[in-house]
């Protein structure tokens, strides 16, 4: 079996993949309320967030200004895992400054996410 090779997808390289990463990502993104596969796709073409590929797993990531420091925010990620990704991602970020990662998503993330704990959850009520 090959071996895939996790690749931070470049700003200006977003166009060339955009119709695949959508439709990988659209899975992450449709339980949102707020956030769209095609707005996060645009941050990453402007260089305001990251877009990362490995085989047919896709991520989304963003780094912003918390309380502790920066903060590499897993905004999104979906397709057949790779954790050769998230280990790519949390090496970029460490290498960017970063001193914390954070993902929101379904649980059974968890299964997947060695070494993180759960620290919140989303939930909603309709009115």
């Amino acid at each position: 079996m090959r071996r895939r090779i996790p690749k931070l997808i470049l700003p200006h390289q977003v166009v060339d993949v955009r119709h695949a990463a959508g439709e990988a990502l659209e899975r992450a993104f449709e339980r949102s309320d707020i956030d769209a596969t095609e707005d996060w796709l645009l941050r990453c073409h402007f260089d305001l967030a990251q877009l990362w590929r490995c085989g047919e797993f896709w991520a989304v990531t963003q780094v912003v200004s918390g309380k502790c420091g920066l903060i590499l925010h897993i905004v999104a990620a979906a397709g057949e895992y790779d954790a050769a990704l998230l280990e790519a991602m949390e090496t970029w970020g460490r290498g960017v400054g970063c001193v914390r990662v954070v993902f929101t998503g379904r649980v059974g993330w968890l299964r997947r996410l060695q070494g993180y704990a759960m620290s919140a959850i989303t939930a909603r009520k309709e009115l």
